[in-house]
């Protein structure tokens, strides 16, 4: 049954700003507090955007903000920044993974489905020992290979594994109850220093030299086995027993190796009550290819700038090789699929490798899940992340999901330009695929990307400085394509215009947006460093190199902007303590804070140029600014 559809761009500049001849990113050194602002930001922009005559209630709303616009002051947040710590104390307990399902679960956004761009994050290695799998006690923390006799977990700066300091946790607050109530053992003084070295003689398998704390600690022991261990089976009687024993348990660093950096885009479906509802109701995407736009490389940054890229974190958070390589793949999460690109840089053949060590290992392995690698970027939000669990567990990265009855694929920038959506369904629906599929996709993504191949209904491209691909569509015929970009204007132009010249201007005398596009301009003569454009379908090609035919929706007649004239960010209930107030807490903080609203006025003879329809004028100079605090661009709904 045709879905009615509403496509809504937040266009708002998401690039760095220049500092003379460096670059800068905009932001607050606290990572907290920056993604605070930007989420009280967008709470200012949906309510707007929920609040307009131009929105069709009856329509699925699906909102879109451009790449990169999560990021910091430093080009990308610490991995446990965005996943939260779980610890209601602190503050970013929910992180801002949690923060952004808080902002989209009123009752308000059950027809909305939100966009957030893209976060950049970043994790360090971490350090891991092998561990025998009849050691790990808790059923939840064992691997899914049966067969396995021992396995590498990551552990602490104790050298425990989250299960082990889990055990630790719970064996230290029972002795310290028991050591007290003994006869023989309450007698010996400073019981809980003793509780905890007694649980640490436990879990490392150390001999207890007291006779008497011994026999205690083998009861507790027994007990705890009995009663707490062998019942945490699965997330939800771990978070049961984690309640009752609380504990927080970090991975070690191991700073001798390159840091992974990730940039995925988190999709989330408003309108959910509980919490357990807003999991289900969020897909992850991660961006395959790295360009160079991606960060800041370390000759372009301005040193003078306080906190920027603290601890050499350019040299390093670029890519898992280190450094900034200009384009690094991480196309295919499983390294089953070989790539070809032509001259154009776009995947031109796709091969399955079945002499890969990859391919031979998940043609062996029995359950989903199993990884063959835990230092892949695709490794985002395993468990041993969130601290629920210390075993890598797989994840579908590949930007394919369905919401009620439509069809989604989703490419980051680059990705986009390359062909990678198009490339993975080619790829994973090879018949020599088909050996393995079980062991790297769930079900309901396997049916996704088989489905695929006839085109999903809806293509999203968020992105920093990039257009929408007649190669890189996998929107089916009659479908649509929608991007939302943070960085370039879209105008028709032409060649050796001069200041001064007469060029061509839209009917209503302004710089006349390319076919499909909107510019975040707030008068004729502005550019607005931003921009949307909506495409239909109207036949789709999934050669990898060949191209889909469009028919651009007209945005002057079938969009509306609307520009949020948004100078201050209100941060009532949620006040910071940013680095620009010198720490005085904020109540309010300014979009140029955090965004390049952009305000240089240059020659036309510098900018690129314009023709187009019927209508002459005259502009010598036009400003880069765009409308402040962005503008969301609302388009009349469609039937798909």
């Amino acid at each position: 049954m045709p879905e009615k559809v509403q496509f809504i761009g937040y266009a708002i500049n998401t690039g760095p700003i220049k500092v003379g001849s460096k670059k800068q990113y905009l932001g607050l050194a606290d990572e907290v507090e920056d993604y605070t602002a930007r989420v009280a930001l967008l709470k200012t922009v949906f309510d707007k955007a929920a609040a307009s005559s131009k929105v069709d209630a009856d329509a699925t709303k699906v909102l879109v903000i451009p790449e990169f616009f999560f990021r910091g002051q430093n080009g990308a947040y610490k991995l446990s920044t965005v996943n939260g710590h779980g610890d209601p104390k602190k503050k970013g307990s929910r992180g801002l993974v949690g923060e952004l399902q808080e902002l989209v679960k009123d009752k308000k956004w059950d027809k909305w489905v939100f966009v957030f761009g893209s976060v950049i994050a970043y994790n360090a290695a971490t350090k891991s020992k092998s561990v025998q799998v009849s050691d790990i006690i808790m059923p939840f923390y064992k691997p899914t290979d049966t067969t396995k006799l021992n396995v590498d977990k990551p552990v602490d700066n104790n050298n425990f594994t989250v299960e082990e300091f889990f055990r630790l946790i719970v064996l230290t607050t029972e002795l310290k109850v028991a050591l007290a109530k003994d006869n023989q053992t309450k007698l010996l003084g400073n019981l809980d220093s003793l509780a905890k070295l007694t649980a640490t003689n436990l879990i490392r398998k150390e001999a207890i030299g007291n006779v008497e704390v011994k026999r205690v600690a083998d009861a507790v022991n027994t007990e705890c086995t009995r009663d707490v261990f062998t019942k945490v089976i699965d997330s939800k009687s771990q978070q049961k027993y984690a309640k009752k024993y609380p504990f927080d348990w970090t991975f070690s660093e191991d700073k001798s190796k390159a840091l992974d950096a990730y940039n995925i885009s988190l999709i989330i479906e408003g309108g959910f009550e509980q919490i357990d509802q807003g999991f289900k109701n969020t897909h992850i995407a991660m961006k395959k290819y790295k360009s160079p736009i991606d960060f800041i490389k370390k000759k372009d940054v301005d040193n003078s700038v306080a906190g920027l890229y603290k601890g050499n974190v350019a040299d390093v958070i670029a890519d898992l090789k280190g450094g900034n390589d200009d384009e690094v793949s991480h196309i295919d999460p499983w390294h089953l699929l070989k790539y070809t690109e032509n001259a154009d840089n776009i995947i031109s053949k796709v091969d399955v490798d079945t002499a890969s060590e990859n391919y031979k290992a998940l043609n062996n392995a029995k359950d989903y899940g199993e990884t063959t690698s835990t230092k892949r970027s695709w490794v985002f939000f395993t468990k041993q992340v969130t601290g629920f669990n210390d075993a890598a567990e797989n994840l579908d990265p590949l930007g394919f999901f369905k919401v009620k009855n439509l069809t989604f694929a989703i490419d980051l920038c680059l990705d986009h330009a390359k062909g990678v959506s198009k490339a993975i369904i080619n790829g994973l629906n090879d018949n020599e695929m088909k050996v393995v599929i079980d062991k790297v996709l769930p079900k309901a993504s396997q049916t996704l990307v088989q489905g695929a191949t006839a085109g999903v209904d809806i293509h999203l491209v968020p992105s920093c400085g990039l257009s929408i691909s007649a190669s890189g569509n996998v929107a089916k015929t009659n479908g649509y394509i929608f991007n939302c970009d943070g960085l370039n204007y879209k105008y028709e132009k032409h060649t050796n215009i001069k200041p001064g010249d007469t060029f061509r201007l839209d009917i209503k005398g302004g710089l006349l947006d390319t076919g499909g596009y909107k510019s975040m301009a707030n008068t004729s003569t502005t550019l607005g460093m931003a921009h949307t454009g909506l495409m239909k379908v109207t036949n789709l090609d999934m050669g990898l190199t060949n191209k889909s035919t469009f028919a651009p929706v007209n945005t002057q007649t079938d969009m509306h902007q609307e520009p949020m004239a948004i100078t201050e960010i209100s941060l009532s209930g949620s006040p910071i303590k940013a680095v620009v107030s010198g720490g005085s807490p904020l109540s309010t903080i300014t979009v140029d804070t955090l965004f390049n609203q952009g305000s240089t006025t240059k020659s036309l003879g510098n900018l690129p140029t314009y023709s187009h329809l019927n209508v002459l004028g005259t502009i010598n100079d036009v400003k880069k600014a765009g409308c402040p605090g962005g503008a969301l661009h609302i388009y009349k709904t469609v039937t798909i």
